[in-house]
């Protein structure tokens, strides 16, 4: 699914090369291919994927677009975290967060036109600026609800099975 077989198959012993410990002997780009491909291994319920395709070449990136749709095609739940629009542009649903808060949530053209919630545009109706990171963050916490919570009210962002977001 990951579409490493092939890269595995150059090396010059195929499957018995030595990479060295933790990989040294790779490049950034094939460590990462060969992680998808390990992360795609059983296959999970849910994939996280942070900045995946950071140290990927073109081949890398193909491959990565393909490992998504296949992933999305087995009903694999994918969370990416990107800055890069090729990869944004495969997602079914996308999160804008700034200094942490949610600035938008909905499908990629919502987001880009503007008619997502929480607020209609980024910063009450400028435009997304460079440093806005589309993606995910999860913040360390107790888990305990605050005070006048009430979590049958929360009403805040959803990703269904099998989508990408």
């Amino acid at each position: 699914m990951a579409g490493v077989h092939d890269m595995i198959l150059h090396l010059p012993n195929g499957y018995e090369t030595n990479i060295g410990e933790d990989g040294e002997l790779l490049s950034g780009g094939q460590r990462q291919r060969i992680a998808l491909a390990r992360a795609l291994l059983g296959p999970p319920r849910l994939l996280m994927l942070d900045e995946p395709n950071a140290n990927l070449d073109t081949f890398g990136d193909e491959a990565l677009l393909n490992a998504l749709t296949e992933a999305k095609d087995a009903g694999i739940t994918t969370v990416v975290v990107s800055h890069r629009p090729a990869l944004l542009q495969k997602v079914d649903k996308m999160l804008v967060l700034r200094d942490g808060v949610v600035r938008a949530f909905g499908t990629p053209d919502e987001v880009t036109a503007g008619a997502a919630r929480p607020g209609r545009l980024l910063d009450g109706g400028a435009k997304p600026r460079p440093n806005a990171m589309p993606g995910l963050a999860l913040k360390k916490g107790d888990g305990k609800p605050k005070s006048g919570d009430d979590p049958a009210k929360k009403t805040g962002p959803t990703i269904e099975e099998g989508e990408v977001a």
